[in-house]
């Protein structure tokens, strides 16, 4: 059975590192002691469910995606097919755009995409 004090740690520092925040920011965006966020890092400390969800939302992260411990390559299924770069960028650039402005992208992309993927 996994660690679930280590897969919580492993997972923040993955995702404060792609948000680029250093533990320092992290903490205030979560009103957090620093001391505490390296703690919850290195598996030293449980953080309550409330913590989490401030940890999650500071990083703009679901909760469950903090406690999810990563698919191996052995356990990945097949029919997962890794991202290609294009599909990363696109990714990156509608993850922090505005619900508005993603129903536009999606309303164009399916557009473009018919009839693969049609309303829903």
């Amino acid at each position: 059975m996994p660690d679930i004090m280590k897969i919580i740690g492993e997972n923040l520092r993955k995702y404060r590192k792609i948000r680029g925040f250093t533990q320092e920011k992290l903490a205030g965006h979560s009103d957090l002691h620093t001391t505490f966020i390296a703690h919850i890092e290195t598996g030293r400390k449980v953080c309550s469910v409330k913590t989490l969800v401030k940890l999650a939302n500071a990083l703009k992260v679901s909760p469950e995606t903090l406690i999810i411990a990563p698919l191996t390559l052995q356990q990945k299924p097949s029919y997962i097919k890794p991202m290609d770069k294009k599909t990363q960028t696109i990714l990156a650039m509608f993850r922090d755009m505005p619900d508005t402005q993603k129903d536009i992208v999606i309303s164009v992309a399916r557009s473009v995409a018919r009839p693969k993927y049609p309303k829903d």
